[in-house]
């Protein structure tokens, strides 16, 4: 039995006054309420004057009666017969319209609460509530009495039940289910849907709620995959209409967007917390400032080392310690970003550690050597790095350096470039590696330049590298100016080199000059 709405119930009355002035025979409409269309009924066959009356449906149940009254003027009652066809031509219609009216009210209210579903933008703590909104929608939309959810687990190898609605209880069996044991839900993983009834529902009754008669499966699936199955359950035994199917299909879709978009959310959380925590690391991983140089260090410089990304895998840092000494260190781990950055900051403190004790000062070579051991111990094979490790005795201007497989520094003297000598492999590849170190007595004026290979290495878009070559070029055309303007000409000529390139590496250069 459905409701007469105000709508319906005016235009319907003014239909039956057209007919009524048109034809001259009074067509009156008499609403059933809920529950009173018997009594309806009984006082039409009780009315003298009633002498033709028709139920009036709008396709879900009768919304009232027409009723033909006898004229007054006995000579139209001869035209009854005619008059009467012409009153079921016009039920008819009304029949007809009132129906598609009911429709429309019908598509409408589903498409308003459809619409009312997708317009929630859940997060991870509403997620449950929004999912559990959709499943009432699914029900409150079709004439099914129960619906559920089931996620697919991350291995894809079974399904969990996370959320149900209903209107009547249920019991839904199987809560956690293999793939492996064939439920219905494979099926409709494979097939997009599969709908139950009959002689199915009794083979497949382990999966359903006791006295299940029709049920229907969709798979719940996005543009990556399967996410999970929708279900809704009836006792009735019936045939899912068409409608029934779209309106499931799109609640099945929107729980898959809604999950889509609360991963979304995550991951934009997640990006923007290792931001964050990148932002932090190059802050604290900056060493484009020189560490205060002791005054008796005998020595000026410049230091600046720049990332491809955030966070990067060069070393480069001037450090003074007791006695007019400097210790200064410059590498480059294999890889970029993150990677590279756990392998530089692992060094930089064991070479802090070795090279900076007061108490006990290793010699260059025993540093490196103790450095290659820890590298191997915490690395994979495929994480090294070179490393220029060296110490500067200002009062007795002498270096004093190991090289580890980095680019040899070039120290310039009387406006000549003298390479320094390299001693050995890169740090972590292999764990017994014994290396060689050299000294070099300094003079006043003499540069010290160290690089890496981003540097030396930089590449236009000819194809051309910088070289060691450009480095010294820079060099001869600024003898005699202060650190800071010699890296800052080397840094210019780089860039111009480049062209406009972004290059692809870390980028670390350090000028010292001897007092």
């Amino acid at each position: 039995m459905t409701t007469l709405t105000t709508g319906q119930h005016v235009w319907i009355r003014d239909v039956c006054r057209q007919f009524s002035d048109a034809s001259g025979w009074e067509l009156r409409f008499l609403p059933a309420a809920a529950g009173r269309v018997e009594d309806v009924e009984s006082r039409l066959r009780n009315d003298p004057e009633s002498c033709w009356s028709t139920e009036i449906s709008d396709g879900q149940g009768p919304i009232g009666f027409l009723q033909l009254l006898v004229p007054a003027d006995i000579r139209n009652r001869q035209s009854l017969s005619s008059v009467g066809d012409l009153a079921d031509a016009f039920a008819q219609l009304i029949n007809r319209l009132a129906t598609a009216g009911r429709l429309v009210e019908s598509r409408t209210d589903e498409l308003t609460t459809l619409v009312d579903l997708g317009r929630s933008v859940p997060t991870e703590e509403n997620l449950v509530e929004a999912i559990d909104r959709l499943l009432q929608g699914a029900i409150h939309l079709t004439s099914f009495r129960a619906s559920a959810f089931f996620l697919l687990d991350p291995s894809t190898e079974r399904l969990k039940l996370r959320a149900r609605a209903q209107r009547e209880p249920h019991t839904i069996p199987a809560a956690i289910r293999s793939l492996a044991e064939n439920p219905p839900d494979l099926g409709a993983l494979l097939r997009r849907r599969v709908i139950l009834g009959g002689d199915e529902i009794g083979q497949a009754g382990a999966w359903l709620p006791p006295g299940t008669a029709t049920a229907v499966c969709l798979a719940v699936e996005s543009d990556a995959g399967p996410i999970g199955t929708l279900w809704v359950y009836d006792r009735r035994r019936r045939e899912p209409s068409d409608r029934e199917i779209h309106v499931l299909e799109s609640i099945s879709v929107q729980i898959a967007t809604l999950l889509e978009r609360v991963v979304l959310l995550r991951e934009s959380e997640a990006q923007h917390r290792l931001q964050r925590d990148l932002q932090m690391a190059s802050q604290s991983q900056s060493f484009d400032i020189v560490t205060s140089l002791a005054a008796d260090s005998g020595i000026d410089a410049a230091v600046r080392s720049t990332s491809r990304f955030e966070i990067g895998g060069d070393l480069c840092e001037l450090i003074s310690v007791e006695d007019g000494r400097t210790v200064l260190s410059i590498g480059d781990a294999s890889g970029h970003g993150v990677a590279a950055s756990i392998v530089m900051s692992a060094v930089r403190g064991a070479v802090r550690a070795l090279g900076l004790d007061q108490r006990t000062i290793l010699p260059a070579e025993s540093v490196l050597e103790r450095v290659n051991r820890a590298l191997y111990s915490i690395t994979p094979a495929h994480q090294f790095m070179s490393l220029l490790y060296g110490v500067i005795d200002g009062p007795k201007k002498l270096l004093t350096y190991s090289n580890a497989g980095h680019p040899s520094p070039l120290l310039m003297r009387d406006g000549g470039a003298i390479p320094l000598d390299s001693h050995g492999m890169l740090l972590g590849v292999v764990p017994d590696v014994t290396y060689g170190a050299s000294e070099m007595p300094l003079r006043s004026g003499d540069t010290l330049i160290a690089f890496t290979d981003g540097v030396s290495e930089a590449m236009n878009g000819k194809r051309k590298m910088f070289r060691s070559d450009g480095i010294i070029e820079v060099l001869q055309s600024n003898q005699g100016a202060t650190p800071h303007a010699i890296l800052e000409a080397i840094w210019s000529q780089l860039e111009s080199h480049l062209d406009g390139s972004a290059g692809h590496d870390d980028r670390s250069l350090m000028v010292i000059r001897v007092k």
